[in-house]
């Protein structure tokens, strides 16, 4: 006797379908939920949710161009629960977008059978509209969805006439009305559909659906006479001279439904076309004998909803978008599958090419998605939060961007100016009326440049600011551009007389005071005058330099802030340049120049001055400041070192990193007390059981202004490069221990928990203030060393061998005034060992050196040891120029034995060279 089996029945393979289409529903839309910044709407439904009951319904009454309470009540019910971020707050529409899935399927299988009804979900799933607004924080995933269920229900009592059916219709019609004003396209479609049928329904039916329209109409009457802003809104949409005609609104409204076009995009006209064919296999549907009654009922209701709605949208006084009359999206997608399957019934073929079409459509509009980023304000204010001081002010001129600065911005200490909104055209008046009061309380002002929607088009703001103020630096990103302009003065004229080849003269130079404390600005005026037009928008390039040529800061920016461009300068004209030069916070004390030249980005180069790349135009002392503001890092530390000496935190972009290349990051130290010595940071790369797998030890400060000089609250910002070893595999945690650099004693970490949530797992785990004698920085993912195989090019071919190890097979050179980079190209010959370090001399008649550079292959990167045979190693020197005396000098390179100072043997032309060396080129030090 056999045991029965089980056999799947047709249904439950469809569940099976329709619950992978669900999950699959979800991957889609979670994937990149967090990925773009909120923009206006987004941000404005944050700002209503947020609200009490109260607050939100009275600002909803009287708000212009604003909806309903229904979705900001449960968004700020979900807010109580999963918070406010982004991600939190769009995944209330997610849950919406997901559940349309499902319910979808069982509507158009019950109307239409398995097929469409699989065929629905499946075009639910993948549907850019859908996706779009299921991503977004704000109704436009619920609307289709409240729109199915009275969809529902209006079939349900038109077949039934049941009182329950007719209350469930009436509430769920009262819902999307409360949800979203635009709901009541559904109601034109609802009436154009018992216009045609109303002889086929029961006459209770009739006046039941009458009293359930006058009740919900009676309800929107009495919300409307209690919120004077929707008929503001009705008063200016009337007077709207932009509004397109009624075919423009549809045929955005119909492109929306299939491709949804982002923000701010719009198609060609040959994919505007396209798309429109998308709309073809609905039309086949609605000429299709109907296989049951059921199902021409139902057909006849969809053709009646997306009919009614395309009538609405033209007949409303104002534009309409996709995203407004998506009521009607379940009639869209089951009169796409529709006529799709309709098409595959007449001819296979044509059903695979229709689906392929539509498969085509919903490909394109999900790649738009991936690639459109609504706004990034968010990201702009960000850099304001790190950058800003106490007491800036900031300046808008987008008047509709209140809900982001509230969402975004977190600088309580910064106060936000509008441009107030004049009654005709900004003037100048207008602007130095407004502007004036605010240079009176703040030195420096933050001004938000954008081009949308802004009162200023013409940047008569910035443009003021660029003449009365002195430009500090400019952020530039998608959205908006944030400029920083510093009040003040500056003094008397400093130098003259200089020229930029070929035509540029620099006449004068005025600085305010050249003693400064870091995060203070140093104030320019420069006068500038052109013989002749300039064809290029030159950059003006300042760099804050110490005494050993190492550049601390370097601004590059258009002039006047980039309301003075050299191509709109003419010939003999003067120009008023005013740039301020912040000096970057934890800037060590000591004595800087700075360095003036001009870029040309035709040709790529920097324009000469007096036969150099750059004019120093005076000297700055920065002072030590007990009193330093501390910047904020992208990685808060807080971490102490003997209680004198304070991590603050560190900048590093670099997760992941090449085994052999550099790890980059800027620490920012803080004195809590006198340190008392000259101390050292030792960066240590541990592995995964936190073992030791190699160190790097280098200086905390600087040569002239080391630890033991800081005095209680200074604050010093330091540039740290640390090689990763080549030994380094997988992922590698990065720790720094804090040594005496005479005793070579550790000072131990002291932080508190809740200050350093990365914290050693050394640390004792009972102690509240727990001691280390390192501190994990970051975990960092090490990629295996590249090696290469094929010669690459050299502008100097030689052959030169270097013992049994090397050959050099060419070099090639650059020059400025300050640096002489060499890069010399090594094949390795043989494994070895040794760690042999290169040396690369210049020297003057009498063979002396008077510069040099020293250091293992590729700056201790690609050290001998490590070299494989027959692969090619880059090996650039850059050698510092500063101080050699103008003339003559030659280039000799080699290499050695880094422990005992030996010099490989050197064959070069045949022979070996006695002194261990190779002549590579002569230089001329201007």
């Amino acid at each position: 006797m056999t045991a029965p089996h089980s056999v799947r029945t047709p249904l439950a393979n469809e569940r099976a379908v329709v619950l992978m289409l669900t999950l699959l529903a979800f991957a889609v839309r979670v994937y990149r939920l967090r990925a773009s910044e909120f923009w206006f709407d987004e941000a404005g439904s944050y700002f209503i949710a947020s609200k009490d009951y109260a607050a939100m319904f009275d600002y909803l009454r009287q708000a212009v161009s604003e909806h309903p309470p229904v979705y900001y009540l449960l968004l700020h019910e979900w807010m109580q629960w999963a918070g406010a971020s982004e991600f939190a707050l769009r995944y209330l529409s997610l849950i919406f977008g997901v559940l349309f899935v499902p319910l979808l399927y069982r509507f158009a299988r019950r109307e239409f059978g398995a097929h469409i009804g699989v065929g629905a979900a499946l075009a639910a799933t993948f549907a850019p509209f859908m996706v779009a607004y299921s991503q977004e924080a704000r109704m436009y995933s619920l609307l289709p969805l409240l729109s199915l269920l009275a969809l529902e229900a209006f079939l349900s009592v038109v077949r039934s006439a049941r009182a329950r059916a007719g209350l469930a219709f009436a509430l769920i019609s009262f819902v999307g009305l409360a949800t979203h004003y635009y709901f009541a396209l559904m109601f034109i479609g609802e009436f154009l559909f018992v216009l045609a049928q109303w002889r086929m329904l029961p006459r209770r039916w009739l006046v039941g659906w009458c009293v359930a329209m006058s009740v919900i109409a009676f309800a929107l009457l009495a919300w409307l006479l209690a919120a004077p802003g929707f008929f503001t809104t009705l008063v200016a949409s009337q007077r709207d001279s932009q509004t397109p005609p009624w075919i423009v609104r549809v045929d955005r409204v119909v492109r929306d439904m299939l491709v949804m076009p982002p923000l701010g995009y719009e198609l060609d006209p040959l994919l505007r076309i396209v798309v429109l064919l998308g709309w073809l296999p609905s039309i086949f549907a609605l000429r299709a004998p109907a296989r049951t009654a059921r199902a021409a009922q139902s057909r006849a209701l969809l053709a009646a909803l997306a009919l009614g709605a395309i009538i609405g949208i033209a007949v409303l006084p104002r534009g309409v978008t996709g995203r407004q009359a998506d009521v009607m999206m379940p009639a869209v997608l089951i009169l796409l599958v529709c006529g799709v399957h309709e098409l595959s019934q007449r001819s296979h073929t044509r059903g695979a090419l229709a689906f392929a079409f539509m498969l085509l459509l919903f490909t394109f509009g999900l790649f738009q998605l991936t690639l459109t980023d609504k706004e990034d304000w968010g990201a702009a204010l960000a850099q304001l939060d790190r950058e800003a001081h106490a007491g800036d002010a900031l300046i808008i001129t987008k008047p509709t961007a209140w809900p982001t600065l509230m969402y975004y911005q977190r600088r309580a200490d910064v106060p936000v100016y509008y441009l107030p909104q004049p009654d005709g055209d900004l003037s100048d008046d207008d602007i130095t009326a407004f502007m004036l009061p605010i240079l009176a309380q703040h030195a420096r002002v933050w001004l938000a440049e954008t081009g949308s929607n802004t009162l200023d088009p013409r940047n008569l703001t910035g443009q003021w600011l660029a003449q009365h103020t002195f430009a500090a630096q400019v952020d530039y990103f998608r959205a908006v551009s944030f400029y920083l302009f510093v009040n003040g003065s500056a003094g008397d004229a400093q130098r003259s007389g200089a020229t930029f080849e070929p035509h540029i003269h620099l006449n004068s130079v005025q600085t305010s005071a050249t003693a400064l404390k870091a995060s203070e600005a140093l104030l320019l005026r420069l006068q500038w005058q052109s013989d002749a037009r300039i064809p290029s928008d030159d950059l003006v390039v300042m760099q804050f330099v110490d005494e050993r040529g190492v550049v601390w800061a370097e601004r590059r920016v258009l002039p006047c802030g980039g309301h003075c461009l050299t191509s709109d300068w003419r010939a003999n004209e003067t120009i008023d340049d005013l740039e301020a030069f912040v000096i970057p916070p934890g800037t060590p004390p000591n004595t800087y120049r700075v360095l003036l030249s001009l870029y040309d980005p035709r040709a790529r180069a920097l324009l000469r001055v007096q036969n150099r790349d750059a004019l120093a135009v005076l000297t700055v002392n920065v002072l030590p400041d007990p009193n330093a503001l501390v910047p904020q890092t992208t990685h808060p530390l807080a971490a102490r070192f003997d209680q004198a000496l304070q991590l603050v935190g560190y900048d590093a972009a670099e997760q992941s990193v090449r085994a052999g290349q550099m790890w980059n990051a800027d620490l920012t130290w803080r004195a809590d007390a006198h340190v008392g010595a000259d101390v050292r940071a030792v960066f240590q790369w541990l592995d995964a059981a936190e073992q030791l797998v190699a160190e790097r030890e280098l200086p905390i400060g600087t040569p002239t202004y080391p630890t033991s000089a800081w005095q209680p609250g200074e604050v010093i910002r330091q540039h740290f490069s640390v090689s990763v070893p080549n030994a380094a595999r997988g992922s590698m945690q990065l720790a720094v221990q804090v040594r005496e650099a005479r005793t070579q004693r550790i000072l131990r970490v002291v932080a508190p928990r809740a200050a350093n949530s990365m914290l050693p797992s050394a640390y004792a785990a009972s102690s509240e203030s727990p001691t280390s004698e390192r501190l994990l920085l970051t975990t960092v993912r090490v990629q295996q060393a590249e090696h290469r195989f094929v010669a690459p090019d050299v502008s100097h071919p030689l052959n030169v061998v270097l013992g049994e190890q090397a050959k050099l097979i060419g070099y090639q050179s650059s020059q400025s005034r300050s640096t002489l980079d060499v890069k010399l190209v090594w094949r390795a010959l043989d494994s070895t060992t040794t760690r042999y370090k290169v040396f690369v001399h210049v020297l003057d008649a009498a063979e002396h050196v008077v510069a040099q550079h020293d250091a293992e292959p590729a700056n201790s990167l690609r050290p001998t040891s490590e070299w494989q045979n027959g692969e090619y190693i880059s090996d650039l020197h850059r050698i510092n120029l500063n101080g050699v005396p103008a003339g003559e000098y030659r280039v000799e390179v080699g290499m050695y034995d880094a422990a005992s100072g030996e010099r490989l043997p050197l064959f070069a032309r045949g022979a070996q060279q006695s002194d261990r060396r190779l002549i590579l080129t002569t230089v001329r030090v201007p």
